[in-house]
């Protein structure tokens, strides 16, 4: 079985995601204004963005960058670098952090091919 899923809009506050998504246990790096760097760890990923779990609640409407290494088969890793707009945030008690959607913005041709790599 797959860590994948499909959800389509429903209606007002239903889940939104319209991508297949895939769970990604991995620490990814925000590029953050002024040289920062925080390290985070990823949940998901998809097409259109990813799950990232923060010790700190990044704002709604937020942009940053993040670089995010894939695990591919056979291959090794894949490592990109994409802008990225804050969905979502909201805490997570299982966790103990911020789950914080992400979406992905223009994101590179290079990072499509490794996100299809990596979902498939």
């Amino acid at each position: 079985m797959k860590d994948e899923a499909v959800a389509a809009p429903v209606g007002a506050g239903a889940e939104r995601r319209t991508f297949a998504r895939r769970a990604l246990r991995n620490t990814a790096f925000l590029l953050l204004p002024g040289g920062k760097t925080l390290e985070v760890r990823t949940f998901d990923i998809s097409a259109g963005g990813m799950g990232i779990l923060v010790d700190v609640n990044p704002p709604r409407g937020a942009t940053f960058s993040i670089r995010v290494s894939l695990p591919l088969k056979m291959r090794g890793y894949d490592t990109f670098e994409s802008r990225v707009q804050v969905m979502q945030s909201v805490y997570g008690s299982a966790e103990g952090h911020f789950k914080v959607g992400l979406r992905f913005i223009d994101l590179e041709a290079s990072a499509v091919v490794a996100i299809a790599g990596f979902m498939s």
